[in-house]
């Protein structure tokens, strides 16, 4: 994915929030990248609900990635490169590769339907729910096209979330609008 690319999707979630100002996506990120360890107190200002929001749209990205049923290392290396240029480098690169990996992990023990709910039930606001969206649809035109599969996710997520299907239409346009080369 090209570095002019990456600085679209930037905008395009900064917009999300409505300013210029960092986007829910990464206040969420700098605030797992600061999780305390098992043996650390927890700092002032950690947000335990942010990190879940966090956990729950780095799901999504990685069920929508394999929504199709490939996920290999070229698409790997790039939602890789997505969550970490989207967190504004405030997840290294090596976190975030083991976030993918975690993530991986749980997919195989729980099953993938097992953890599109996890995620449905994680996010409680609509703003939050379109945020998760616009990362799942992000990553869903890195190919430059939303799959049938992928689609089908994306609509599911919205539904569960209480946003409608029509939710879905507007998020991929969003990020179509924003980032010119995903559109077919």
């Amino acid at each position: 994915m090209s570095e002019s690319r990456l600085a679209q999707l930037k905008t395009l979630m900064q917009k999300s929030n409505g300013s210029a100002r960092r986007s829910v996506w990464a206040l969420a990120a700098a605030t797992y990248g600061a999780r305390p360890d098992d043996e650390s107190t927890i700092p002032t200002g950690f947000d335990p609900h942010l990190v879940a929001l966090f956990e729950a749209m780095v799901g999504a990205a990685i069920l929508v990635a394999h929504a199709d049923g490939h996920f290999d290392e070229t698409e790997r290396r790039a939602l890789e490169q997505v969550l970490h240029n989207l967190s504004d480098g405030s997840l290294p690169r090596g976190q975030v590769a083991t976030l993918v990996e975690d993530f991986e992990t749980d997919l195989e023990r729980d099953g993938f339907e097992r953890r599109v709910q996890l995620v449905i039930d994680s996010v409680v606001r609509p703003d939050f729910a379109r945020e998760l969206l616009r990362i799942a649809a992000v990553v869903a035109l890195a190919s430059h096209d939303v799959s049938v599969e992928e689609r089908a996710l994306l609509d599911r997520f919205a539904d569960g979330m209480g946003l409608g299907v029509a939710a879905v239409d507007e998020v991929i346009a969003e990020v179509r609008e924003c980032i010119p080369e995903a559109e077919s």
